[in-house]
């Protein structure tokens, strides 16, 4: 076969060369395709942040919902844009009888199976499968090594020390959550999903819709109406905020580019110390729930009981959590600072809250913390960043075989995430990203969204 049609076959089961071949195979075919986004590389976090760095969500109130899409919304304009866009494509290709046997492209296929992925769903997923492990791993290791946790406080001091290890790549906060590569695009209400289909699988998305004689149309009346398509999930249009023709819909709305993250988003930061306040108080009476006796540094039995919610308030005020708060964003940067520069923003912190609000407190210490996550991948040469000593605590990498791994890995600058603390002669696996779609999927307890 000709060099430059060879058919790109990567997925997830291949070797880590042969894998990294493939996946360079489909890069270089569609890399810069017109008015597409790259989620993997080059656009991770659009639509998750806003101008200023801050992350963001959708405020509910502006959500719509897909004629005959039961319970599936995104952002008002988009559902409009959609439906123009669905009846001029319609429209050009409804004469060829060809068009209603294409599998991906025919009218019937052009429901919306998905969209909007609600960010709180995703974070007390993610928040429960963070204490599990630290509950069921950390904490019964360093009980053995006569590290107690008589209360509350030595709770929390564990919880620090273990999230000391993890939060770069599994952050705490729902700020960096929602910055995180393992994070679905779909949060952000400007995404559209045709279908369900995965996307480790090269070869179903190169023959069966690029090479679909009715993607040309497709990908053209996705312009004129102002969508992108997901170079890696074809059947995913995204909304794109910086088109003329898309801005059409958003002025319908009073909406431009200026002010669309201040009247439809939220800065998620400002429900970051309540949600730590809510979840941390929970895990602790949980902890207290299956385990209520304790020894002491004496070695004394002790029957731990919850502390009623008054007592907590009152022990713990707000400037314990504007301390705590810094401490956890702390440990999801991946530069860390001094403990003079930690000490000088909590004292600044607690400086504000006391001639202001806790509010304010917290958005200084947002513009102070505002750093980005460790990114997986370097933007500008699109390889991985070699890295080392990284520990996943599962829900973000995976063997070959679809296993979850938890544990120590390191980052090769070709071969991507690999087993162990580091690089060496020895064979040893390579792990692959779970994808934000498959954590999205997982079963969950459901909590109030507008609770915090």
């Amino acid at each position: 076969m000709a060099r430059g049609r060879r058919k790109p076959k990567g997925e997830n089961s291949l070797g880590a060369r042969d894998l990294f071949k493939q996946r360079k195979l489909y890069k270089k075919k569609y890399d810069g395709k017109d008015n597409t986004i790259d989620f993997w590389y080059g656009d991770c976090l659009y639509g998750r942040v806003d101008s200023k760095g801050h992350a963001v969500y959708p405020t509910r109130k502006k959500l719509k919902q897909f004629p005959a899409s039961e319970g599936v919304f995104a952002l008002n304009f988009v559902v409009d844009a959609y439906s123009r866009f669905k009846s001029d494509f319609i429209g050009e290709n409804k004469q060829n009888p060809a068009f209603w046997e294409d599998p991906h492209l025919n009218p019937k296929r052009l429901i919306p199976l998905a969209a909007w992925i609600n960010i709180n769903t995703i974070y007390h997923a993610h928040i429960q499968n963070i204490y599990t492990n630290f509950a069921s791993s950390y904490l019964p290791i360093n009980l053995k090594a006569g590290n107690p946790v008589v209360n509350f406080d030595d709770f929390v001091h564990m919880f620090l020390h273990f999230i000391s290890r993890t939060a770069v790549n599994s952050p705490v906060t729902r700020t960096n959550l929602v910055k995180s590569l393992t994070c679905s695009p779909s949060i952000n209400g400007l995404c559209v999903d045709l279908r369900a289909e995965g996307h480790a699988l090269d070869l179903p998305k190169h023959e069966g819709w690029y090479q679909s004689r009715f993607f040309s149309s497709y990908m053209a009346k996705a312009r004129k109406h102002g969508f992108m398509i997901d170079k890696n999930a074809p059947w995913r249009l995204v909304a794109d905020i910086n088109s003329l023709n898309m801005q059409a819909y958003m002025s319908r709305y009073a909406l431009t580019v200026d002010n669309i993250y201040k009247k439809c988003y939220v800065k998620s930061w400002l429900y970051d110390i309540p949600a730590l306040r809510i979840y941390l108080k929970q895990f602790y009476e949980s902890y207290l729930a299956s385990q209520p006796l304790s020894r002491d540094s004496k070695g004394q039995v002790i029957t731990r009981t919850p502390m009623s919610d008054a007592e907590f308030e009152n022990v713990y005020g707000s400037g314990y959590w504007l301390d705590l708060y810094v401490r956890v964003r702390h440990e999801e940067l991946s530069k860390k600072m001094s403990k003079v520069e930690i000490k000088n923003i909590i004292e600044r912190a607690k400086n504000i809250r006391k001639h202001h609000n806790i509010k304010a407190a917290a958005k200084y210490i947002n513009k102070q913390l505002l750093g980005q996550q460790r990114p997986f991948l370097d933007p500008g040469t699109k390889t991985y960043m070699a890295t080392k000593n990284l520990y996943t605590v599962g829900g973000e990498y995976a063997y070959s075989n679809g296993k979850e791994y938890v544990g120590y890995y390191h980052i090769h600058s070709e071969l991507g995430p690999m087993v162990g603390r580091e690089h060496t002669s020895d064979t040893h696996a390579a792990l692959y990203r779970i994808t934000a779609q498959d954590e999205s999927t997982r079963s969950v307890t459901i909590v109030d969204p507008t609770r915090y």
